[in-house]
């Protein structure tokens, strides 16, 4: 972010040495004879987590004691935003540090384009050990996120299996199997992964099932599961305190036990030595709505907080100061910029630059003025609904959606022109939109979307046939996908929201005008 997308400074200020912001940038010579001074990274993606049940987001019943004990020990980033409601485009965001309209990786093309590198490329190239490990079926060969990467290796979940576990123990022992082994290595290491237990559906492992959802039987629980993207067909305006109930008991289950699984690994780095001098980042590629917007409920389909805000929480004593809290905007993928700036490199792509911005700089009081998520056009997500056979009129739910923050401020852009409009301060659960209320903000929150895409590269990879390697993988994991299916549209789709009459025609729809 640059000029006016960067915010004034606030007070606080993290390093308690040297700024690492400001040093001259390595190049790769330099990078080798400096080695032994640098960090690994650890990043852990707690698949579909939201922070509502986490301590460092305000809930005080001890859900995840590992996260808890990480956020004391560093920093919790308040208002982190995804890049994407759902895990594909979300994960290449991760991978790249860019936004969702530039990789491409999305629900038309479900590749991450050759053009981009991924940071596991670049920090192998810059002399890291890399690594990543997922139990998610779109982490890895077949969507090219493992690219670059030296070592990779996709998790079959426990098909079958009595225990509800999704691959999350495999995951945390191939974790630990694979830091044991690289010990003695010289080299610092760059671990991803993904745990996808806390993705739908819930189901909870015991003991955390009896734990947190003594009262959900496992037919409850699959019958909650079967409903697919939206619930209750008969009370299609609320959600049933029942079915909440058992949701929100459910997916702490889940949290708990993820977290479990987290504790193991941070528990070896510390009796291994190895602790301070990792950075260890948690978060999540998006959460789930659950209460707030029914008949929805799930991710994808929607850019609502419930599936946009996620958790941020990163232990580096070098640098982040235990037990900070930082309340400016921030985004996921800014990890990646983080990263580079950690270690006074400089990502070979350009477009990172405008897209991800070093959250060393956010605690500089350099903080990043917004935040965007975006939904393309989801094709095979209502493909999947249909099969799951909801009796619900899907056709408002084709559209393409971005949504930008500013302050308090949150517009959603829509492709087929229900734009909408909140203030989060009043409205955090977005059940108000105040688009004809405040039509001045409105237009001017636009403009700046349009802005940041004329910015930004945006690319349109038209539409992806899904490979038989991404067939059997998606079907080994549940998810339903059609080898033979690709969608023709009449005409090209509208990357960016340059149609300065759509915000026009939303408000004289709705009896307004500008």
């Amino acid at each position: 972010m640059h000029g006016a997308d960067t915010v004034a400074p606030h007070t606080c200020s993290l390093l308690p040495g040297p700024h690492l912001t400001h040093r001259s940038r390595a190049t790769l010579g330099d990078w080798h004879r400096t080695m032994a001074q640098t960090p690994n990274v650890l990043w852990i993606v707690m698949d579909s987590q939201r922070p509502h049940n986490i301590g460092a987001y305000g809930d005080q019943r001890g859900v995840p004691p590992t996260l808890d004990r990480l956020a004391d020990e560093g920093v919790v980033f308040e208002r982190n935003t995804s890049a994407s409601p759902w895990c594909l485009p979300s994960h290449a965001s991760m991978m790249t540090g860019l936004y969702a309209s530039t990789h491409g990786a999305d629900g038309r093309y479900e590749r991450l384009s050759e053009e981009y590198p991924t940071i596991g490329e670049e920090l192998t190239e810059l002399g890291y050990a890399t690594v990543g490990i997922s139990n998610n079926a779109y982490m890895g060969q077949a969507s090219a996120l493992h690219r670059g990467f030296m070592d990779w290796n996709y998790v079959l979940p426990s098909l079958g299996a009595d225990d509800h576990d999704k691959g999350g123990a495999k995951v945390t022992r191939q974790m630990l199997e694979w830091l044991q082994a690289h010990r003695t290595e010289t080299r610092p290491f760059f671990m991803f992964a993904n745990i996808n237990d806390t993705h739908t559906s819930y189901v909870a492992l015991e003991p955390f099932r009896s734990q947190w959802a003594p009262h959900v039987s496992d037919d409850r629980a699959q019958e909650i599961n079967r409903q697919g993207f939206f619930v209750d067909p008969g009370r299609p305006d609320e959600m049933p305190e029942e079915l909440q109930r058992d949701l929100y008991a459910l997916y702490d289950g889940e949290t708990a036990y993820v977290d479990h699984l987290t504790g193991k690994i941070v528990s070896y780095l510390r009796d291994s030595g190895e602790l301070d001098n990792t950075m260890i980042v948690v978060t999540s590629d998006h959460g789930d709505v659950i209460e707030e917007h029914p008949p929805y409920w799930n991710h994808q389909l929607t850019v609502f907080e419930a599936v946009t805000h996620v958790p941020l929480i990163i232990r580096y004593p070098s640098v982040f100061n235990s037990g900070t809290r930082i309340s400016d905007l921030t985004q996921t993928h800014d990890v990646v910029a983080t990263i580079y700036d950690l270690l006074g490199a400089t990502s070979q792509l350009s477009a990172v630059e405008e897209s991800s911005h070093s959250l060393l700089r956010t605690i500089e009081n350099d903080a990043r003025a917004y935040v965007m998520c975006e939904f393309a056009f989801p094709l095979n997500m209502l493909e999947r609904a249909v099969r799951h056979g909801n009796e619900f009129d899907l056709r408002p739910y084709f559209r393409a959606l971005r949504s930008y923050r500013r302050d308090d401020w949150k517009y959603i852009w829509a492709s087929d022109g229900r734009d909408s409009l909140f203030n989060l301060a009043n409205d955090p659960t977005e059940q108000t939109d105040l688009i004809n209320e405040h039509r001045e903000k409105a237009r001017e929150l636009y403009d700046q979307l349009d802005a940041v895409l004329a910015r930004i590269p945006v690319n349109d990879y038209g539409d992806w046939m899904i490979t038989e390697y991404t067939r059997k993988r998606h079907d080994t994991a549940g998810i339903s996908s059609n080898a033979g299916d690709t969608y023709d549209a009449d005409k090209p789709i509208d990357q960016r929201c340059v149609a300065s009459a759509k915000l026009d025609l939303h408000l004289e729809a709705n009896d307004g005008s500008v």
